[in-house]
C-alpha cells in the first residue's frame, strides 16, 4: 500500500526526533566526569576550586536548563558560558520535535493507520532514551576524552534530516489548505506516498473533508481566546495541569540523578552507571510492549490517570530512605 518514499520519510522523521529526550539521559552516566571538568575549568580560569555545594548547584542548574532553555535559550547568547549555553540551545529545540514530528507523520498517513504512525515517533523516542544512557557509558563515549562527542551525537541525526527531508513530500493537508497550485502538488505528493490510485483518491478526499473545520478554527481563534473562550480555556488548563503533573512523576530526577543515587548507595561508579542503564533497559520493553501498543486503542484519560498514579508507589520508599543516606554524607 505504501511506497518506499513513505517509509523513508517516516524513518527519517522518527529517527531524527528520537533524541527528543537525549539530553535527559546523556547527562546521567557522565555526571561525575562533567562535574570534575567544571571544577578543573573553574580552577584554571579563576584560581579557586568549587566546593561540593557549589558543584551541585551548577549541576542542578545544568540539568534543569532543559526547561529554561526551551523558553529563553535563544535570548541570552552573550551572557552565558559556552557549555551551559550549548545545553540551553539544544533543549530550546525540544518542543519543535515533540509536536510537529508526530503531526507530520499522521498528516502523510491515511486515517486508519494514523494511530500506528503516531506511535512510531514514541517508539523512536523510547529507543533514544535508552541509547542516551548507553552513549554515556565508558565502553562507548562516557570518558574524560570523548564525552563531548556523546553530547554532539544528535547533530549527526540533525544532519541526516537536513539532507533527506528536502526530498520528502510536504504534508498534503498543509498544501491543500494553501490552495491554488499547491493543491496539485498535494495530489502529486499523495501519489508518491501511496501505491494504489484508489487509496490516493480516497486519502485526498478525506483530507479535503477535514480542511474546512480546521480553517474555521484557525480563522476565528486567537491567543486571547485561550483566556476568554470557555472551551479553549478549559483545554488550556487541562494541558497545563497535565504538564505540571508530569514534572512530579520523578522522570527528571531519575534521568538526571539516578547515577548519583546509586553511588550514595555504596555502588562503585561503573556499577552505578550500568545500574542506570538497567533502568533504561527496563523502561524500554514497558514502553514498547505496554504503553505504545495500547495508546491508539485506549482512551486518553483512562491511560493517563494510572500513568500519573503509579510513580507514587516507588516515591514512598525513596522518600523514606534517601534523606538518611544524604544525611550521612
Amino acid at each position: 500500500m505504501f511506497t518506499w518514499t513513505y517509509y523513508l520519510t517516516v524513518f527519517t522523521a522518527a529517527i531524527g526526533a528520537s533524541t527528543q529526550f537525549y539530553s535527559f539521559g546523556i547527562v546521567n552516566p557522565v555526571q561525575t566526569i562533567i562535574m570534575n571538568w567544571v571544577n578543573v575549568t573553574y580552577t584554571e580560569r579563576l584560581g579557586t576550586t568549587l566546593n561540593l555545594t557549589q558543584l551541585n548547584l551548577i549541576w542542578s542548574f545544568t540539568v534543569s536548563s532543559i526547561a529554561i532553555g526551551a523558553m529563553f535559550g535563544g535570548l541570552t547568547t552573550r551572557r552565558l558560558k559556552r557549555p551551559i549555553f550549548g545545553y540551553w540551545q539544544r533543549n530550546a529545540t525540544e518542543e519543535t520535535r515533540s509536536g510537529p514530528v508526530p503531526m507530520y507523520l499522521m498528516e502523510i498517513t491515511p486515517n486508519k493507520y494514523r494511530g500506528a504512525a503516531g506511535t512510531v515517533h514514541q517508539v523512536a523516542v523510547a529507543f533514544g532514551d535508552w541509547f542516551s544512557l548507553f552513549m554515556g557509558l565508558p565502553i562507548a563515549f562516557g570518558t574524560e576524552e570523548y564525552w563531548p562527542l556523546a553530547f554532539a551525537f544528535p547533530g549527526l541525526l540533525a544532519l541526516i534530516l537536513c539532507i533527506v527531508l528536502p526530498f520528502c513530500p510536504e504534508s498534503p493537508k498543509f498544501n491543500l489548505m494553501k490552495g491554488g497550485e499547491y493543491a496539485k502538488i498535494a495530489d502529486a505528493d499523495v501519489r508518491r506516498l501511496l501505491e494504489n490510485s484508489d487509496d490516493s483518491r480516497e486519502f485526498c478526499q478525506d483530507i479535503r473533508m477535514e480542511i474546512p473545520v480546521d480553517a474555521e478554527e484557525l480563522r476565528d481563534s486567537s491567543y486571547a481566546e485561550f483566556v476568554t473562550n470557555h472551551s479553549l480555556r478549559r483545554a488550556m488548563i487541562a494541558a497545563v495541569v497535565v504538564m505540571v503533573a508530569q514534572q512530579f512523576t520523578g522522570c527528571t530526577a531519575v534521568f538526571a540523578y539516578s547515577t548519583d543515587v546509586f553511588i550514595n548507595a555504596k555502588l562503585s561508579l561503573d556499577m552505578a552507571r550500568y545500574s542506570t542503564l538497567g533502568i533504561g533497559i527496563g523502561l524500554l520493553p514497558l514502553r514498547l510492549h505496554v504503553a505504545v501498543p495500547h495508546r491508539p486503542r485506549w482512551k486518553k484519560r483512562p491511560l493517563a490517570v494510572p500513568t500519573y498514579q503509579l510513580p507514587s508507589v516507588p516515591h514512598r520508599p525513596l522518600h523514606l530512605h534517601l534523606p538518611p543516606e544524604r544525611h550521612e554524607h
